[in-house]
């Protein structure tokens, strides 16, 4: 996905998800047995893709975080984690969580330190509060 995204250019980057941030360290071919006994599953670490693709001229790149406990703290280490123009912070789980719902509570921030608390809403209008975001942010031809 990495190198998928490493070749696309635009003037927006909409990283709505990651991917896994691990995967199995080691394969195998063929069926686990049931009567060798559970496998031990050891990890590795996946590419943080988004970090990866850091700030480029002429492109906003946009990042979600779906965290528990201070959302807003967490969301601005990101921002400057990975290099973002722009996060949407949202609550991961919860009554005010962002999945398995029609509706979400979310907040744009911005690298400035601007926050723009969207309330809870429809995910669709929250979609169209991101995009108006990043018009913006888009840099003038």
């Amino acid at each position: 996905m990495l190198t998928a995204l490493e070749s696309i250019d635009g003037q927006v980057l909409l990283m709505a998800a990651a991917p896994a941030d691990f995967r199995p360290a080691e394969t195998r071919s063929g069926k686990i047995k049931k009567s060798q006994g559970p496998p031990e599953l050891p990890l590795a670490a996946n590419p943080d893709i988004l970090k990866s693709l850091g700030r480029r001229p002429g492109r906003v790149t946009v990042g979600f975080a779906a965290e528990d406990g201070d959302l807003a703290a967490r969301a601005r280490e990101k921002l400057t984690d990975k290099s973002l123009d722009l996060i949407v912070a949202n609550a991961a789980g919860g009554p005010e969580g962002a999945f398995a719902a029609p509706d979400s509570r979310a907040s744009l921030v911005f690298p400035d330190g601007r926050v723009l608390d969207l309330g809870r809403r429809p995910k669709f209008s929250i979609a169209w509060a991101i995009l108006d975001a990043a018009a913006v942010l888009v840099p003038p031809a």
